[in-house]
């Protein structure tokens, strides 16, 4: 599945509502603040295991082994994007 719509499918699932979706940008509202950070965890933690394509990873992996780095790239968290999360 796409990244867009794994996001949108938690979304629904936590009983919430798509303000605003763009390509890499997504807004949501729920009624109730635990649902918003149900959702915002459980995207992130679907997003950590998607199958990346092997250019998306490739990019991640340069980036995780940048000089100054402490971590190392076989850590999950690197194999790709993860997206920065806010309730509000």
């Amino acid at each position: 599945a796409h990244p867009q719509a794994i996001v949108m499918d938690y979304c629904g699932r936590c009983s919430g509502y798509v303000v605003e979706a763009t390509e890499g940008f997504f807004l949501a509202a729920f009624r109730q603040p635990a649902s918003a950070l149900t959702w915002a965890l459980c995207c992130k933690d679907a997003l950590a295991h998607h199958s990346w394509s092997p250019e998306v990873s490739r990019w991640y992996r340069l980036a995780a082994d940048a000089p100054g780095r402490e971590e190392p790239t076989s850590r999950l968290h690197n194999r790709g994007p993860r997206p920065r999360t806010g309730v509000h």
